[in-house]
């Protein structure tokens, strides 16, 4: 029986070694975060946020973009209320507010500093208004052509 075992768990080590790379849709210093909407509703806003030091500042997008539609955001070019720009190393995240709905952080446990790297960290939204909305890195971009707010369409360059 223990023999059985063994050769089981040699089996699924091997498989491992098998399956495809994941997507490099989250990396750890991204210079552009897109945010493509999967859902049936529209996004309303899009707020850039990010540390610096030990205060959070932001600065929003009015978005207005349908399912099947994209945000893109190059930090480099991104200002606070106030012109500040975001300092290399912060932590940077976003949140959607969707019409009619929720407001989705897509803040992760994994954080993302920005760098100058040509780099895009992929996230989509899915569902609807009220379930399933939540903000998940993905592989899939929007194209150029679907980008429909932000400050680039450099997200989908490579999409």
């Amino acid at each position: 029986m223990l023999r059985h075992k063994s050769i089981a768990a040699l089996m699924a080590i091997s498989a491992l070694g098998t399956l495809p790379a994941a997507a490099h849709s989250s990396p750890d210093n991204p210079q552009y975060i897109s945010l493509l909407n999967g859902g049936g509703y529209i996004i309303k806003t899009v707020t850039v946020k990010w540390k610096d030091g030990a205060v959070t500042k932001q600065t929003r997008f009015t978005s207005n973009f349908y399912k099947d539609q994209g945000f893109c955001v190059d930090l480099k070019q991104v200002r606070s209320g106030s012109g500040e720009s975001i300092p290399l190393g912060a932590e940077v995240w976003i949140s959607a507010e969707i019409d009619g709905g929720d407001t989705s952080s897509c803040r992760k446990d994994k954080k993302h500093y920005y760098r100058n790297s040509q780099e895009t960290w992929s996230l989509i939204m899915s569902g609807t208004t009220l379930n399933n909305n939540r903000c998940e890195n993905t592989d899939k971009m929007a194209p150029a052509y679907m980008v429909q707010s932000g400050n680039s369409v450099k997200c989908g360059d490579a999409g």
